[in-house]
């Protein structure tokens, strides 16, 4: 206890000592001012950001370093043990043979997810180690010259680099650390970086999510439903695709499960320790760090904390206690994070209006919750982009019986699941809850101020759905048998169909990369190697981060670009392709689309190679220029 107290009088000295000594707001101000006086409309450097940014989060800090020290009589007392203790375990299962198999379904899982790690990277990773973890190599003249030099990141960038929400801090700060670690062992040049070294703390943190979930549910009383649970987060597509890609949700699904698990063991300690308290801290940090959305699920955790507090411990000073000891772990969180974000927070008041082309309806909505279920969109797409991507459709159209029974059992497991859980953990299900009602809060966000919404944005969910359905698989297949091998046998089975009718999106996700921007690379330095004087110019979304796999990459960004590239292609006598992918975002965007003026033209162009990824946006064309017909 006194090293908690310490620690909060420490961060309060540092906050309010930074506040006083440090450079103020309104002199970076002027200083920012300055600069655009002199610099017309050039951006201004991150510095002034980080400078205010760090001085607001500081001050923040040291205000709620006092508001702890004000009230530290109430938080420090010791914790007595709440009046009702845990009801018995709901099934049974050996320590010896839970662990083996809690620890086959890792494996299981980092097998699963092993091939795609070590592929090449897809936009948004590029973009991050392009602007937040590594850097780039810029062209010295002309990009056809071989000569570069090497833009270098610094930890400025990995933090608080926030000119859009494509950087995610802990996951840049991470595989940061993670990349120089390789190219010290590779002894690399300071500008490589390989996919696997990029990736490899969200691959970890998708395997400990396998484990982790284990662990919950066990605590909870259903050891054998915990297994289940672990194998099927182990085998969900979903959680393999977003599991690996080294951007955050690998570490928002952790966090959400690491939530759950530190309260359950917080609000059910005899002996009112602090640790457990201090770690559902530290997750919440971790939980609104890692992505914006992840205040709403801090918040439901929260409430459902106090929630759990009340049911408990009876009215009286337990309580009291300890409500606000999860009031103060929670200031504590607040007091690291602010300095943290604060200069991230800044810059998001500037972004105005993202221009994503992604918002909320019924149709994506409907993409999330199948992708939730099964791993894979809901509707097929048309054309050579959407082959070998697999739908939800198309697996009811060729396996109706088996699609149907798996649904049913999906719904039947997950309703089974909820029962057996009120029944033995209520507890559990105001945990759970809290995570659906998050989800809920941050789709009504988003619909009502027209946000931007991928599918990913509610994975959160993935945690509910496969403890419920863990849960409930175990129920019902003791339900349905007498005795321990027979209602494996039938669990073993129901997995085995979920197993079949994802199948296609498992095997995609095994033989695909995420997106062909290295093999594109590969393709393009072979055609190099015969034509030394080619070139590459990449157009629209996509053409510019393929400069990191091809350095020598011209990016074109619209019609005009794309007229001048060819004029100076064909004045220079010059042979040159063209790139383009995510062609039905570039066909769109009103940034890019005036460039397929000249790229529909008749006869003009052909297509020399095409390359495939793990959605139909990722289908990359190589076009080249249609050779003239002889005179005469």
């Amino acid at each position: 206890m006194k090293g908690v107290r310490f620690a909060v009088l420490a961060a309060t000295l540092l906050g309010l000592g930074f506040a006083l000594f440090a450079e103020k707001p309104w002199t970076v101000a002027e200083r920012a001012a300055e600069f655009a006086r002199e610099n017309g409309d050039r951006r201004p450097p991150l510095e002034f950001d980080v400078a205010r940014g760090l001085w607001f989060g500081f001050l923040a800090c040291g205000a709620a370093g006092c508001f702890l020290t004000l009230y530290w009589k109430h938080w420090c007392r010791p914790l007595r043990a709440p009046d009702r203790s845990l009801t018995r375990p709901a099934e049974h299962l050996s320590p010896f043979v839970f662990w083996l198999l809690v620890g086959a379904a890792v494996a299981l899982g980092g097998a699963l997810r092993w091939p795609l790690a070590t592929k090449g990277l897809w936009w948004d990773e590029l973009w991050s180690v392009k602007h937040a973890s590594l850097g780039y190599l810029k062209p010295v003249g002309e990009p056809e010259s071989g000569e570069f030099r090497f833009l270098r990141r610094g930890w400025d960038d990995t933090l608080w680099g926030y000119s859009k929400p494509t950087n995610h801090p802990p996951a840049s700060a991470s595989s940061r650390i993670s990349q120089a670690a390789w190219r010290g062992f590779a002894k690399a040049e300071p500008h490589a970086f390989d996919p696997l070294a990029v990736r490899l703390p969200m691959l970890a943190a998708g395997l400990v999510s396998i484990l982790a979930i284990a662990v919950l549910v066990r605590r909870w009383g259903f050891p054998i439903g915990a297994v289940a649970a672990a194998f099927f987060l182990a085998v969900h597509p979903w959680h393999m695709r977003y599991g690996v890609e080294a951007r955050s949700y690998s570490f928002a699904v952790l966090w959400a499960i690491l939530a759950c698990l530190w309260l359950s063991f917080a609000l059910a300690d005899e002996r009112g320790r602090w640790r457990y308290w201090l770690l559902f801290g530290l997750n919440q940090l971790l939980l609104t760090w890692s992505l914006p959305n992840g205040f709403y699920y801090a918040a439901t955790f929260t409430l459902a904390g106090a929630a759990l507090a009340f049911h408990q411990w009876r009215p009286g000073e337990g309580r009291r206690r300890a409500l606000w000891r999860l009031v103060a772990v929670n200031v504590m969180a607040a007091m690291v994070f602010l300095p943290l974000f604060m200069p991230n927070v800044l810059q998001m008041l500037r972004w105005g209006e993202i221009n994503d082309h992604a918002t909320l309806t019924l149709a994506r909505l409907k993409e999330a919750l199948a992708n939730l279920s099964f791993g894979m969109d809901l509707a097929p797409t048309e054309g050579p982009e959407g082959l070998g991507i697999p739908s939800l459709h198309a697996e009811f159209a060729s396996s109706p019986w088996a699609s149907w029974i798996t649904f049913g059992l999906l719904a039947v497991g997950i309703t089974v699941g909820i029962v057996r859980l009120a029944s033995n953990r209520l507890g559990g299900v105001v945990l759970l809850g809290a995570i659906a009602t998050a989800a809920l809060a941050s789709l009504a966000v988003i619909k009502a101020a027209d946000l931007f919404f991928y599918p990913r944005y509610i994975i959160y969910a993935l945690v509910p759905f496969a403890v419920l359905f863990g849960i409930g698989l175990a129920g019902f297949s003791r339900g349905l048998t007498k005795g321990r091998l027979p209602a494996a046998l039938v669990g073993l089975a129901v997995l085995g169909l979920y197993l079949y009718t994802t199948r296609a999106p498992r095997t995609l996700l095994i033989s695909r990369p995420y997106a062909p921007f290295e093999e594109v690379a590969a393709h393009l330095e072979t055609r190099r190697a015969a034509q030394p004087d080619l070139r590459v110019i990449g157009y629209g979304l996509g053409g510019r981060v393929l400069g990191l796999y091809a350095p020598a990459t011209r990016f074109a960004k619209n019609k005009g670009d794309l007229a001048r590239e060819l004029q100076a292609a064909e004045a220079a006598a010059a042979p040159y392709v063209i790139v383009l992918g995510y062609e039905g975002v570039n066909r769109k965007a009103p940034e890019y689309r005036d460039g397929f003026e000249i790229l529909d033209q008749p006869g003009r162009f052909a297509e020399a190679r095409q390359f495939a990824g793990i959605d139909p946006l990722f289908y990359f064309k190589v076009l080249e220029p249609t050779p003239l017909p002889p005179p005469g």
